[in-house]
Order: structure tokens, then sequence, then C-alpha cells
């Protein structure tokens, strides 16, 4: 009776082994898809904040200008371009010329029925090309907008260039840097609005951003 109890015990004793054996070669297996789940889980999470920043700048410095009833270059140019930079902290950099990031702020005025570019502010990479329109040129709006006669209109677009890691761009179906870009649309809110259709004043003193 001892002898088949003794049996029974060193079975039951076999079985737990094998399970805790095969228990053993499936964390293993899974181990490496759940780092890997967890890595791009992080780099996406970061990506996901580049835009947000990108997207705050846009709409933050626009809703600075907008306010604005004159403009000076470099004074409040130069304080813009550094509001700019605050917000998208190690995003993007808006003051090299060759790489980084980009600012482009445009004020926008009806020219009998149309939108037309009245001047430009720029800081950042040169080589960049905005999705609104140069000085001078057509403004391309959103949803074929136009300008209310009399107003004047602030685009203000924020690009940047975002590497994420080889796993996160392959799932995310890029294999390479992606290109940021948001834009924001303010009237401006100055009593003489048409006055800001003229390029800034060529001044070190802050007019706007003091």
């Amino acid at each position: 009776m001892a002898r088949a109890e003794t049996s029974r015990l060193r079975r039951i004793l076999h079985r737990i082994r094998g399970r805790r054996g095969v228990a053993g070669v499936e964390f293993a297996m899974v181990t490496p898809v759940f780092i890997l789940l967890a890595l791009f889980t992080v780099d996406f999470v970061q990506f996901l904040r580049a835009e947000l920043r990108i997207e705050s700048v846009a709409a933050q410095v626009g809703q600075i200008i907008s306010r604005c009833e004159s403009i000076s270059a470099p004074g409040d140019s130069r304080q813009l371009y550094a509001y700019a930079q605050e917000i998208a902290g190690n995003v993007a950099t808006f003051n090299r010329a060759a790489s980084g990031g980009t600012l482009l702020i445009s004020a926008i005025y009806n020219d009998n029925g149309a939108n037309r570019v009245a001047c430009q502010l720029r800081s950042g990479n040169v080589a960049a090309s905005s999705g609104i329109g140069g000085a001078g040129g057509i403004g391309r709006l959103p949803s074929n907008m136009i300008v209310p006669p009399g107003q004047t209109l602030f685009a203000t677009e924020a690009m940047a260039t975002v590497a994420p890691y080889s796993l996160a761009a392959r799932l995310m179906g890029s294999s390479g840097p992606r290109e940021l870009y948001a834009v924001s649309l303010f009237l401006s809110r100055a009593p003489d609005a048409v006055s800001l259709q003229q390029p800034p004043s060529n001044s070190n003193a802050m007019a706007c951003t003091a």
C-alpha cells in the first residue's frame, strides 16, 4: 500500500515538473513579443506627443499674432520664434536654416474675391515649402475659404521632421522620417487689420510681443 502511494506521488510530481517546463518554454516564447510591443508603444506615444507639440505651436503662435496691432522684425518675429521653440521643446528646432523645423506666418487678404499672400515671416529650414503659398501669390486656404473683404487672416504653419525607431516606423507603414505639418487660421483682431498686410517694420523694438 505504501509503495502504491509513493508511486502515485512520484507520478504527480513528475506531471507538475512537466507543466513547469512547458510554462517556462511558453514564457520564453511570449516575453520577446511583449518587449517589442512595449517598445513600439513607447515610440508611438512619443510620435503622438510630437504631433501634439507641432499642432500647439501653430495654434498658440497664431493666437498671439492675431492680437497684434503692429509687428516688427526682428523685434517681434524673434520673440515669436522663441515662443515656438519653447512650445516645441526638443521636437523641432526653428533656428536652423538647413535642417530642423520650420515656422511660417502668412498675412492673407481678399484681392477682388481671391486670397492673396501679402507678406510672410519665416524661421527655420529654408527648403521647406509653404502649403499656403508664397508672398505676393495666391493664398491656398482649406475648404476653399475666402478671407472677408477688409480683413487680414494670419496662417501659421509649423513643420518638423520626426524619425521613429525602425520598429515603430515599419508598424506605422513608414521606413524613414515622417514630416509633421500643422496650420492654424486666425483673423486679425486689430482695429486696423488692413495695416497688417504691410511687411513688418524694421525694428529691434517689440511692438506686439513685449
